[in-house]
């Protein structure tokens, strides 16, 4: 609770080096009702801020974020339509690594539609599939509003 109600209070403009200050437990704490508590109290952008700086430090491969951060996010990310913050730091994140559900992978299909990456979202359908997730009505339809924006018909 402390360390909620600190990112909470903290001033926006200088949340990445209150991070930074409190890494060490920022790593040992659960990360997943962090983010989520931040997202039921309205304070999705600071957990988008916490989740980019989380991502910033995979890159270093001193943290592997797991799967229900990542899917946590996804949903963050579509529910508020910031789609292409979402594809940029998925890219880095190699969502493909990720054991994520049937809505998770919707939203980051339609992210893509959204962003005209096209082919990233065939490709993603096809992983999907081959990973043996059943897409639902949602994922169809996407999926039919990907090939309508490319001008293309689906069997």
């Amino acid at each position: 609770m402390l360390i909620l109600n600190s990112v909470k209070e903290h001033p926006f403009n200088t949340l990445l080096d209150f991070f930074d200050s409190l890494k060490f437990e920022l790593l040992q704490f659960d990360m997943f009702c962090l983010l989520k508590a931040l997202d039921l109290s309205g304070d999705w952008e600071r957990a988008l801020l916490l989740f980019q700086w989380l991502v910033s430090d995979t890159g270093s491969d001193n943290v592997k974020l797991d799967n229900q951060v990542v899917e946590l996010m996804v949903r963050i990310m579509g529910r508020e339509s910031q789609y292409a913050i979402a594809l940029k730091l998925f890219d880095l994140i190699r969502i493909e690594e990720y054991s994520l559900d049937v809505r998770a992978y919707t939203t980051i299909l339609h992210a893509y539609s959204r962003s005209g990456k096209y082919k990233r979202a065939l490709s993603l359908f096809q992983k999907m599939k081959e990973m043996g997730l059943s897409p639902t009505l949602v994922t169809y339809n996407v999926m039919l509003d990907v090939y309508g924006r490319m001008g293309r018909s689906w069997n």
